[in-house]
């Protein structure tokens, strides 16, 4: 009797420790709620540990480059060059930045970055004023979290 409680405390000191380092004081309580009423403690914690990832999100931002023609290479030199610029090289390493996609054409191109980094990739691409000598302008379009609805937007095959 003593050992199961003692295991018992022990688990709850654990799931305490982890939801408060977590910061979800609501899901403390639904645990304390289930060990009163005798539920199953362990589907409770594998539930809440599917719940939080520690995988960072990613935003995926759709942009449009005026005038068309502009090169991939010369729109990711100039992105880089500015975010350089904006965020340094740390920022840079923290955002993940990444052009996933680019058509010349269409002059339009997907920009992955970090969720955290959103808005200072949407001000990158704000300050991009010139490239190779000639003015452009990229206007970013939406800002989505899934690589596939931003084809959509972008509407690439």
């Amino acid at each position: 009797m003593v050992c199961l409680l003692v295991s018992v405390s022990l688990l709850t000191i654990s799931i305490v420790i982890l939801l408060v380092v977590r910061k979800k004081m609501n899901m403390l309580d639904l645990i304390l709620d289930s060990l009163i009423s005798g539920l199953n403690i362990e589907r409770k914690i594998r539930d809440l540990s599917k719940q939080y990832s520690l995988r960072p999100k990613k935003r995926y931002i759709v942009f449009e480059v005026f005038p068309s023609g502009i090169s991939f290479e010369k729109i990711k030199t100039s992105i880089y060059e500015v975010a350089e610029k904006v965020l340094g090289y740390k920022g840079i390493s923290e955002a993940r930045m990444k052009l996933i996609y680019y058509d010349e054409e269409k002059a339009r191109g997907i920009l992955r970055i970090r969720r955290e980094h959103k808005y200072m990739a949407l001000a990158v691409l704000g300050l991009i004023r010139n490239i190779d000598g000639s003015e452009v302008l990229v206007i970013p379009i939406t800002t989505t979290g899934s690589l596939k609805r931003a084809k959509e937007l972008a509407k690439i095959q």
